[in-house]
């Protein structure tokens, strides 16, 4: 009898209280940057770094370690010279895909995004291992850069 009750009470408390450990794979979470103006989605399971000094700030997302994917935005303000400071793409985004060599993992594929508004240049580096890149690119970084926002 007690065991039934003891069962009875579980299944009762699974129904009204059900397990929620397990995070979605595709939860994301917005970072907004109030001192250069700009916010970017990004999974809620990354790791995020900031790093900032006098004329830059630079927020790196770091996700799966195991295929080297990473996603670093950088502000930066122009200095020099003065005819830049009014440079703006309305809205566009210019991308590039490289390969570059020289990181200390080794050879990534990497896709940047360069945006010019208001004297700020802002530049989205996405780069992970070449075996990963179509799969990073289609799961993170397209969503990533398409939800970037200035202003």
């Amino acid at each position: 009898m007690i065991r039934k009750l003891v069962l009875a009470s579980v299944l009762v408390l699974g129904l009204l209280f059900p397990f929620r450990g397990v995070v979605a794979q595709d939860e994301w979470t917005t970072y907004i940057n109030p001192a250069y103006n700009f916010s970017i989605d990004y999974p809620s399971d990354w790791i995020r770094t900031e790093t900032t000094h006098s004329f830059y700030t630079m927020v790196t997302l770091v996700g799966s370690q195991d295929k080297g994917i990473k996603v670093s935005v950088q502000a930066i303000e122009l200095i020099a010279p003065i005819e830049l400071k009014g440079l703006t793409t309305e809205g566009q985004i210019l991308y590039a895909t490289v390969t570059t060599e020289g990181f200390n993992v080794g050879k990534h594929k990497q896709r940047q995004s360069i945006i010019a508004k208001d004297g700020i240049v802002y530049v989205i580096s996405c780069l992970t291992y070449p075996t990963s890149f179509q799969e990073a690119d289609a799961k993170y970084f397209t969503r990533m850069i398409d939800s970037f926002k200035v202003g």
